[in-house]
């Protein structure tokens, strides 16, 4: 039977960031606008599909 090892609290002086220098979190509307920008992005590749395969392979 193996026991299982603690790790030892590193504490506040271990080089990590603190809560106070942590950057804020990206507010809700910049991730709407990302959600948006890859739905058009998908919207535009799926477009330019279809208008190759109407245009350049005519075969």
């Amino acid at each position: 039977m193996t026991a299982a090892r603690e790790t030892p609290d590193p504490g506040p002086d271990s080089g990590g960031v603190d809560d106070e220098d942590a950057a804020p979190p990206a507010p809700w509307h910049f991730k709407v606008l990302l959600v948006a920008t890859a739905l058009y992005l998908v919207y535009r590749l799926v477009w330019l599909v279809f208008w190759l395969a109407g245009h350049a392979w005519h075969g």
